[in-house]
């Protein structure tokens, strides 16, 4: 269906669909479904909040952990703290989020190519700009 509207798939996949996707129009448009600027624990995050909003009654069922972000033990952990908290249902329930959960030291695997996008976005905008500007007025702004 992007396609047909002249979108160009970039990145997809079986289990997430289309991720990230452009259209050549006046400029180079991008278009991103996840979150290649997230930090390692970003998704950890997201996830405690959402869980103290379905303890404070902000919603009505609990999150689901991030698919293929915590390790086993950790989703044991959320399991059992998911079961508790929907028996019984209140806000101190927050403090035994486990505590390996928020403390991710790794950058993330996604961490290289989140760069490796963003660096080639911003050649692609250098290069697009240089062609619609003379050298000369290019090289007066940069000094």
């Amino acid at each position: 269906m992007l396609a047909s509207k002249g979108y160009e798939t970039l990145v997809k996949s079986d289990e997430a669909g289309v991720d990230v996707f452009v259209k050549e129009e006046m400029s180079l448009l991008v278009f991103l479904q996840s979150h290649p600027e997230y930090d390692s624990d970003s998704l950890a995050r997201e996830f405690r909040r959402d869980f103290r909003r379905y303890l404070a009654g902000e919603r009505e069922t609990p999150p689901a952990p991030p698919t293929n972000y915590f390790d086993a033990d950790v989703l044991a952990e959320f399991e059992d703290l998911i079961e508790r908290a929907r028996r019984e249902r209140h806000l101190e329930l927050a403090a035994c989020f486990p505590p390996a959960a928020t403390n991710k030291t790794d950058n993330g695997s996604w961490r290289s190519n989140s760069i490796r996008l963003y660096r080639n976005w911003l050649e692609i905008i250098v290069k697009r700009k240089a062609v619609l500007q003379p050298s000369s007025v290019v090289g007066a702004r940069a000094g």
